[in-house]
């Protein structure tokens, strides 16, 4: 509350104004985050402000559809006139998958004769192959180095084994530990 007295004379006035300072409206813009190529993130403003200015792009809507890594701002105005303004920063980033075929033919013609995994960015990898009684009949700590089925210097039998894969991946920023269980099927 602000006041004011006016004096002319023996006349005398006052005045008060009540002065309300509004805060800033918060732009309720995701985190910071990663995009992978053919992907598409969804940046949504909120849909409490009367106006909208992505940069780039100079979109007018409360949401946009993003396709491209990049640094990404949002000029609003609320209903009060008041400014403010939102950006998040996505980066590129995809993160590794681990495949693991379900079939390989170790029969010696050169073509699929070895059952191996397949990751680019995978850290800490072993690979456990189990016979339908549970017996051990292949591990390797070496991804490159794949199963040619055999064991104990003999090819094994055709038919389903279980394998079971452990291993480190980068999720982003932080390195986690991840586990994969399957069948393969062997046939010659």
């Amino acid at each position: 509350m602000y006041w004011v007295g006016v004096s002319i004379g023996n006349c005398i006035s006052y005045d008060t104004i009540a002065v309300t300072i509004l805060d800033t409206p918060p732009v309720p813009i995701r985190k910071d985050t990663f995009i992978c190529p053919g992907d598409e993130i969804k940046l949504d403003a909120g849909k409490d402000f009367v106006t909208y200015s992505w940069l780039p792009g100079g979109q007018g809507s409360y949401s946009i559809i993003i396709t491209q890594p990049g640094s990404y701002l949002v000029n609003v105005t609320d209903s009060n006139g008041c400014h403010s303004e939102g950006s998040v920063l996505i980066r590129e980033f995809c993160p590794s998958e681990l495949f693991v075929p379900n079939t390989f033919t170790p029969n010696g013609n050169r073509m699929n004769d070895k059952f191996y995994a397949y990751c680019d960015s995978c850290i800490d990898f072993h690979i456990y192959i189990f016979n339908r009684w549970g017996e051990l009949v292949y591990e390797s700590a070496d991804i490159a180095q794949g199963w040619d089925g055999t064991y104990l210097g003999s090819d094994v039998p055709e038919g389903i084994y279980v394998y079971r894969v452990g291993y480190l991946l980068y999720d982003f920023l932080q390195l986690k530990k991840h586990a994969k269980f399957g069948n393969v099927n062997v046939v010659r």
